[in-house]
């Protein structure tokens, strides 16, 4: 399939899963359409992609910076690298909400921080974890 319309795709994906999240992230359906359809979704588009892709000489490019850099020049290799991406964000996503439900935390309060890890993966995990921390002056996951 064309690359330019698989980042469509899984763009879109990702932006209709952060929507429902923010819109009503304490709802089950929610987040098992999230978890359950579209981060399996673009897991399952990821492994396609991979193994379409992977061949013995990726792993030598994989060991330097030069050689990723070389693996980005290629729109597949790109699409390939943003699903990845993508797909690990929204199970932050959804570890902020799980974990924020568990410990009582406002699903108001979550909102900038789900947005936040969209935008910013790993920070916006990380702020939250702060924020929960500092909140119930617990520090457990």
């Amino acid at each position: 399939m064309n690359p330019d319309i698989l980042y469509f795709l899984v763009n879109t994906l990702a932006l209709v899963a952060w929507i429902a999240l923010s819109v009503a992230p304490y709802d089950t359906r929610v987040q098992q359409g999230t978890l359950g359809g579209i981060v399996v979704m673009l897991a399952g588009l990821y492994a396609v992609l991979f193994i379409g892709s992977f061949n013995g000489a990726m792993m030598k490019e994989l060991a330097t910076l030069d050689g990723l850099m070389g693996l980005f020049s290629n729109k597949k290799a790109v699409v390939l690298g943003w699903t990845h991406y993508l797909a690990f964000d929204l199970v932050a996503g959804i570890y902020i909400v799980r974990n924020a439900q568990t410990h009582k935390v406002s699903s108001r309060a979550i909102i900038p921080f789900l947005w936040l890890t969209f935008m910013a993966g790993p920070l916006g995990w990380m702020t939250y974890v702060i924020f929960r921390v500092v909140k119930t002056k617990k520090y457990e996951f």
